[in-house]
Parts: C-alpha cells; structure tokens; sequence
C-alpha cells in the first residue's frame, strides 16, 4: 500500500480490480484513499468496496501501466496466475500498457508451457534483476 501512497501524493491516478467471480472478470476502479477504499476481497485481497463502482469504475483501454500479480514467470516474459485467466482476459483489451509483474527470483522458470490466450509482460521485477521479456505486438 505504501507504493500506491505515494503514486497517490504525487498526482497519479491509481486503479485497482475488483474481482468479478461469477463472472469471470476485473473491474478496474479509481483508487483515492487506499485505506478508506479497500478492504479484503477474493481470496483475502485487498480490494475496492462494492460502492465505489457505480462513481470510480475505468475503462481498461484508458491504463497506461499494468502491475501484475502471477505465481511462476518465465524469462520470456510468460506468466501463470491463479487458473482463472483473469488477467489474461484485461490484458487482452488492453495490448498498449505496459505489463509489469513483481515477482521473487524463486518464482522465476527458463520457460512456460504457454498457450494461445497467455498474454506475454514487458518485464518482470524481482529481487535481484530486471527481465525485460521480448518485444510483443502491439
């Protein structure tokens, strides 16, 4: 939360999803105050409060920077989530962000058994390094 602070404080505007279960999907919700805003969503994530989407829902299109959460990465850029494709789905419409995971090195694989729908990152961030994956369509 404290990244999201200070992004805040110096006049970013931050957004965060909400997650849709039944519907398979991320709602992308303007952040004002992270510790009025969020309160533990699915599967005890910090997330958005219901209320906030009828005043601070976005359109994926208007994201300039995607930080991502994933399980295992691959050096090319390939990244396993949570099995529910979620952020391959908002990837998908979104191809001008740039994707950027957080990640710890121990999570980090020579390569992935991708397919089709996987969406490739610009870079992944641990610890140690800096992956800069290959250059993708845009």
């Amino acid at each position: 939360l404290q990244c999201i602070k200070r992004l805040l404080e110096a006049g970013k505007q931050v957004t965060v999803p909400l997650t849709r279960v039944e519907e398979k999907r991320l709602d992308i919700i303007q952040l004002l105050d992270p510790d009025a805003d969020l309160i533990p969503g699915y599967c005890g994530i910090p997330e958005p409060r219901e209320e906030l989407v009828a005043s601070r829902a976005r359109a994926a299109k208007q994201l300039d920077v995607i930080v991502l959460p994933g399980s295992v990465f691959d050096l090319r850029g390939g990244r396993f989530g949570y099995g529910g494709g979620y952020y391959d789905r908002l990837l998908s419409q979104v191809p001008q962000a740039e994707r950027i995971a957080l990640a710890y090195e121990l999570q980090i694989v020579d390569e992935l058994p991708l397919q089709k729908h996987d969406e490739i990152l610009d870079c992944i961030v641990t610890e140690k390094r800096i992956i800069y994956a290959a250059k993708r369509n845009r």
